[in-house]
């Protein structure tokens, strides 16, 4: 885990019996000091879970008769991510920070549930998609009901939120 990791992350692991390592800034640079460290010592590494996850979501949609836009967030595409999408992606939404922040706050105020920034991203996508499309109003897409009969489904995980980003989301959100 980066450095930056919250402190009731890596307890909350160290908790369940595993080793927490806090090593580098942002999750990329930790995936390649892991991957250097595998070759090293000639280890390979596991995708279990992002596939765990992947299939457990898309596994009920494609039994389904409506359309699926599967949101994604991620920070930087990789280059074999990049070129298995390029032919089978429709379209990329873009979202600032400040929606981000702004996705935060309405789930608050909503649902009294606050997300970590990296957990909103997939609701801040889905208002941003529906606006695009004008599916949905704000109000009306946390009950994932559009307005052109289309569902939309935003699947937010997590809440390892700290006070120090709090602080900072919250005066995003009142910005944006």
């Amino acid at each position: 885990m980066p450095v930056t990791t919250p402190e009731i992350k890596w307890k909350s692991v160290e908790r369940l019996g595993a080793m927490a390592v806090l090593i580098g800034d942002s999750y990329t640079m930790r995936l390649k000091l892991m991957l250097r460290s595998g070759r090293k010592r000639r280890e390979g590494t596991l995708y279990l879970l992002l596939i765990t996850r992947i299939l457990l979501l898309w596994s009920p949609l494609m039994q389904m008769k409506w359309r699926c836009h599967y949101i994604m967030p991620v920070k930087e595409v990789g280059e074999e991510t990049f070129r298995l999408c390029k032919d089978m992606v429709d379209g990329v939404v873009l979202v600032s920070r400040d929606a981000n922040c702004g996705s935060i706050k309405d789930m608050f105020e909503e649902r009294r549930g606050i997300l970590k920034p990296a957990g909103a991203l997939s609701l801040a996508d889905a208002e941003a998609y529906c606006k695009y499309y004008g599916l949905v109003s704000l109000a009306v897409a946390f009950r994932s009901k559009c307005l052109k009969g289309e569902n939309v489904v935003a699947i937010a995980s997590r809440a390892n939120m700290n006070f120090d980003k709090l602080r900072v989301v919250s005066e995003l959100a009142n910005v944006g």
